[in-house]
C-alpha cells in the first residue's frame, strides 16, 4: 500500500499501539457522507464491510496544518487507541488512523446520537438533577478516573 503511512510508526509520542493488521483505508469504506465541517478536520460517516458496521472518518488536510497541529492530530490516534487497549469505559474504537500524500485519517467506531450538546438540547424537557448524575456525570467521572489511572489527562 505505498504512500500509507501507520500512525504507530510516525514517531511524535512514544509508539503505544502495536498494530499488526493491515491498515484499513478509506477505498474498504463506501456510502462516505459529510457529517461536520470543523477548524481543522472534516467529520464523515460511511459503511465499511471490512469491520461489519458503520464507521466515522475524520479527515485531516495534511498541508494546511501547522506541524503543532499535525502532532496533535497524530496524538489523538493514539491515545485513543492506547486508552482503548487499557480498558478505559467508553472511549471510541480506532480501527485505523494512517497518512497519505497530502491527508491525515482517524477511521473510528460510530457512536450514534450525536454528540452530548445535541442531545441535551433535543431533550424535550430539562434533565432532572438524578437523572443527570447518573446516565451522564457518573460515566464521564468513571472514565476520566481510569484514564487519569493509566497515565493520561484530558484538557
Amino acid at each position: 500500500m505505498a504512500g500509507v503511512v501507520d500512525v504507530a510508526s510516525v514517531g511524535y509520542v512514544a509508539p503505544v499501539v502495536n498494530q499488526k493488521a493491515p491498515v484499513l483505508t478509506l477505498e474498504a469504506c463506501y456510502n462516505v457522507q459529510e457529517l461536520k465541517r470543523g477548524r481543522y478536520s472534516v467529520i464523515s460517516h460511511g459503511d465499511c464491510d471490512v469491520v461489519g458496521a458503520p464507521v466515522v472518518i475524520k479527515t485531516y488536510d495534511r498541508p494546511s496544518l501547522v506541524p503543532k497541529k499535525q502532532k496533535m492530530a497524530t496524538r489523538e490516534a493514539i491515545v485513543l487507541k492506547y486508552l482503548k487497549s487499557q480498558g478505559v469505559p467508553n472511549i471510541t474504537h480506532v480501527w485505523s488512523a494512517y497518512a497519505s500524500q497530502d491527508r491525515f485519517h482517524i477511521i473510528m467506531e460510530y457512536c450514534q446520537g450525536g454528540d452530548l450538546l445535541q442531545r441535551l438540547k433535543a431533550a424535550a424537557a430539562p434533565m432532572p438533577e438524578q437523572q443527570l448524575a447518573a446516565t451522564i456525570a457518573g460515566p464521564l467521572l468513571r472514565t476520566l478516573a481510569a484514564m487519569h489511572a493509566v497515565g493520561v489527562t484530558h484538557r
